[in-house]
């Protein structure tokens, strides 16, 4: 009897200090005012037995709501965990901010914003070269150049950078394939602090990595318009309005919010759309459908964007999914210093 009357002690300062917090996780209000009536039978001894049966049921429920609380919240948490881990992968970086194009010297409309365009090639040229000193007391910074033939250009690349988004400046080899993205490049003439071979497109804003292979869009037919991020997305939806050509496919990495009820035997998704959502349309026969899952990236090329009046959302046609567009070698895969 004495552990049962302890039991009821600690359940009655409990229920006092919590009665007026009420978290999400409580009881719902019709169970708070049952708990608190047998509170006070049992404070009485009144019909105590059969009070207590009760109120340790509405205890064990309450832990219960509580417990799954939490474990959402531990869920949550590790799902933003893994987003800003994804942020800094060399696929989310590209995904986000880095057009993709199949071709990258006549590229698809540029309808993504791009802040840089993606290219990529080789390493045909490496140099050691000593910068001239700053003055009397210095020798001259020791770097190393590259010359990178890639698709629209061959470019000049430097081991003091730039390393936009990237944080860290290209190691390279000789034969190494390089993804390049391209904020900015420029040429310099007599003048230069480089020899003559590596004074034209010199990188001089972006980034360059050592890559397995040339992007996965080089394989595709489609020659879709990479939409970056998710903000033209976003923007659509709020304007309701796509202003891209009805035909024209798009290419966006995703993010999956959740998955929805199947309707006219397509499977269905919501994806994130900078605090929206808009729903993706995926037909069976669709290639790499099975990477379309909550809490997921994936790579997909869609269209015949249209509003459905029905589902009040902007929706979109699955047409390829990929894991990845970018496949770096090991010790690449994310921001920061090796």
């Amino acid at each position: 009897m004495s552990k049962c009357r302890s039991l009821v002690v600690a359940a009655i300062c409990l229920a006092s200090a919590t009665v007026d917090a009420r978290p999400p996780s409580e009881l719902p209000p019709e169970e708070l005012a049952e708990r608190d009536a047998l509170l006070g039978k049992l404070a009485r001894g009144e019909d105590y037995e059969a009070s207590l049966q009760r109120f340790g049921e509405l205890w064990r429920k309450r832990e219960a709501l509580r417990a799954a609380e939490v474990a959402e919240e531990k869920r949550a948490q590790e799902a933003h965990k893994r987003q800003l881990e994804d942020a800094r992968t060399v696929d989310g970086i590209v995904g986000a901010h880095c057009g993709l194009y199949r071709d990258p010297k006549n590229p698809a409309q540029r309808g993504g914003g791009a802040d840089l365009i993606g290219d990529w090639g080789r390493v045909v040229r490496k140099e050691l070269v000593r910068l001239p000193p700053k003055n009397a007391f210095d020798d001259g910074e020791q770097i190393t150049l590259y010359r990178v033939e890639a698709q629209r250009a061959t470019y000049t690349v430097s081991s003091l950078g730039p390393t936009y988004l990237l944080g860290r400046p290209l190691t390279a080899q000789v034969g190494d394939l390089v993804l390049l993205c391209v904020m900015s490049r420029h040429s310099e003439g007599s003048g230069s602090k480089f020899p003559p071979d590596f004074r034209d497109n010199i990188l001089s804003q972006g980034f360059a990595v050592r890559i397995k292979e040339p992007p996965r869009i080089t394989q595709k037919t489609q020659n879709p318009i990479h939409l970056l991020g998710e903000w033209r997305l976003r923007s659509a939806i709020d304007r309701v309005e796509w202003t891209l050509p009805p035909e024209a496919a798009i290419l966006n990495r995703v993010f999956v919010q959740e998955a929805l009820p199947a309707a006219n035997g397509l499977s269905r998704f919501a994806i994130a759309a900078e605090r929206h959502t808009y729903v993706l349309e995926v037909p069976s026969q669709v290639k790499g459908r099975e990477l379309l899952k909550p809490g997921e990236h994936a790579w997909v090329i869609m269209g015949q964007a249209r509003f459905d009046r029905e589902l009040r959302k902007l929706v979109l046609v699955a047409q390829d999914v990929e894991a990845r567009y970018i496949t770096t070698v090991p010790g690449e895969e994310s921001a920061g210093p090796r």
